[in-house]
């Protein structure tokens, strides 16, 4: 199980490379790499479901929030690229600005302030250019947080503490 656990964080890891690969490049269409985005959640959620089965955290386990970011940030390069919903300079400035943030803060509430932000930054521009990917992803989101509530919350809290924590 621990095995399938790190092949789903690599392969999510993959997937935003080649989103932002073709988002730049072109070569697939806008669903399919709107399929490819969703599909890497999924392994997002199976990583969590096998190394829970297993008892142990996977060997690519500290890479999982780098996994997280690169594939929020291949989800606003997508909306930048291919749904032309926000510039590529943009794209540079908030990537470079979180990253910034992240390394001078060292805090988890800023980490995930942000990666908000880009799953937003996403949703909205597939509400507004692609809005059957949008619809599609609400009830993925939806039902993601009913089956995954107690990890949301303890999610919720983390974030909670965090913000008190810097106050």
């Amino acid at each position: 199980m621990r095995t399938l656990a790190d092949l789903c964080t690599f392969g999510r890891v993959l997937i935003a490379f080649a989103i932002v690969l073709f988002s730049v490049n072109g070569g697939l269409s806008v669903n399919t790499l709107a399929g490819l985005y969703f599909f890497g959640w999924l392994l997002d959620n199976l990583d969590g479901y096998f190394a829970r089965r297993s008892g142990q955290n996977g060997r690519l386990a500290k890479l999982d929030p780098l996994a997280d970011t690169l594939l929020i940030i291949s989800g606003v390069v997508l909306s930048a690229y291919r749904l032309h919903v926000y510039s590529p300079k943009f794209v540079v400035g908030f990537v470079a600005f979180w990253l910034i943030a992240v390394v001078i803060t060292h805090n988890q509430a800023v980490w995930m302030l942000f990666s908000f932000a880009g799953l937003v930054l996403a949703f909205n521009a597939a509400w507004q250019e692609q809005h059957s990917i949008a619809v599609f992803a609400a009830f993925w989101a939806l039902g993601t947080a009913v089956i995954k509530r107690r990890a949301l919350m303890n999610q919720i809290d983390q974030f909670l503490s965090s913000i008190k924590s810097a106050l």
